[in-house]
């Protein structure tokens, strides 16, 4: 009786999410800390400095993207979610933090939240991939057990540096209607997330190759060029395109377009196939959830990839660098157009704060016959 490397990874799955679960319990004490802020408080505000602000939203938002545990117990222990007092000096945030905004990681965060991961303490991580030749056998009483060779393949991580640089004028900052720590955790959550679940499902175009990308993914060819010609028979060739185990905690990951096409589909009894979204869990087809995320073009081209199939756990998210934000009022930056130097801006001259923020990851899945992707038939 052999032990593949599927099964070996849902058993340490298994024992990840036991792990997981006082985690998981924290989120909702912070989810139900910000929800019971008491309506009279939600117009106050109070005086914050600039470096409060920048630490507030590195806070947040690595409980919501990373749902880091220090940062949801801080957070869950915080008396500035509901402070009423403040300062002279400081830059004006209301007090309520806005639900929408610390749920983003229900629309972006696709691939930090499902991915299997491994902290990097080095820019290269050498992990296991393919374990095969685990094999057990039945043996009468005194008789020698058999030997194994067990062997496996290498992935190697290697940290990719994501960053980006947002400019914000005084004028805005300096807006005492303007929350500073929900804009600036927005802003910073929808770009990073989204930028993560691109790299896992689809690469960077150079660096990292995503899962669409990698050799070994198995890919099924969908009935037409476009969405609207997408069937269900399309979508059990991806369930069956990968093995029982692989398939064991499996998800659907798309695009919302995609959603929409197949709530149409019924099956010959007239029954609609997708199951709608209940209380706390996504639509489902066949039993697998199908998962949304804005990394999958809305308006795809012949031969795009649609949807992958598989269960995010067997690919690695390697994690280098946790979320970096360094606010400046000094520097100057270059412009660049098409990799020219088009013009220079200095913060100090135009009156403007620039916040850059950056961490450093790879993404690669541990066993690349786990996923089936659904491409768009050429012609």
């Amino acid at each position: 009786m052999g032990m593949t490397v599927e099964q070996l990874m849902e058993k340490i799955n298994k024992q990840i999410d036991a792990k997981l679960q006082p985690l998981i319990d924290k989120v909702g004490e912070v989810d139900n800390k910000l929800t019971k802020i008491p309506q009279e408080k939600k117009e106050e505000s109070e005086k914050l400095p600039w470096s409060e602000v920048c630490n507030r939203v590195a806070l947040i938002a690595k409980a919501q993207i990373y749902r880091d545990p220090k940062a949801l117990d801080a957070l869950a222990k915080s008396d500035w979610l509901n402070e009423t007092t403040g300062s002279e000096g400081g830059y004006t945030v209301p007090v309520e933090f806005s639900t929408e905004v610390f749920r983003l990681v229900e629309k972006y965060g696709v691939a930090r939240r499902g991915c299997f991961p491994v902290p990097m303490k080095s820019a290269t991580k050498k992990m296991p991939s393919g374990l095969t030749g685990v094999d057990m056998s039945y043996v009468g009483e005194g008789e020698a057990k058999p030997l194994t060779k067990p062997s496996f393949g290498i992935v190697e991580l290697v940290a990719r540096t994501a960053a980006g640089i947002s400019a914000m004028t005084r004028d805005i900052i300096d807006d005492s209607a303007v929350d500073m720590v929900a804009y600036l955790t927005r802003l910073i959550t929808e770009s990073l997330a989204k930028r993560e679940d691109t790299s896992c499902f689809f690469g960077n175009g150079a660096t990292i190759l995503g899962i669409a990308n990698t050799v070994g993914v198995i890919p099924v060819i969908a009935s037409g060029a476009t969405l609207a010609g997408v069937t269900a028979n399309d979508l059990n060739k991806l369930i069956y395109a990968i093995s029982d185990a692989a398939a064991r905690g499996a998800s659907f990951y798309c695009n919302r377009g995609l959603v929409g096409v197949l709530q149409q589909l019924q099956d010959k009894q007239g029954q609609y196939i997708v199951q709608k979204p209940t209380e706390g869990a996504p639509a489902s087809l066949w039993g697998f959830p199908i998962i949304t995320s804005d990394a999958f073009s809305a308006t795809p081209s012949a031969g795009d990839v649609v949807a992958v199939f598989g269960n995010l756990r067997n690919c690695y998210f390697g994690q280098r660098k946790e979320l970096d934000i360094l606010p400046s009022d000094e520097a100057t930056l270059g412009v660049y157009t098409d990799g020219k130097l088009t013009d220079i801006v200095s913060a100090y001259q135009k009156n403007m704060r620039f916040i850059r923020f950056e961490v450093r990851h790879d993404f690669k899945p541990a066993l690349a016959s786990a996923f089936a992707v659904l491409k768009l038939a050429t012609s």
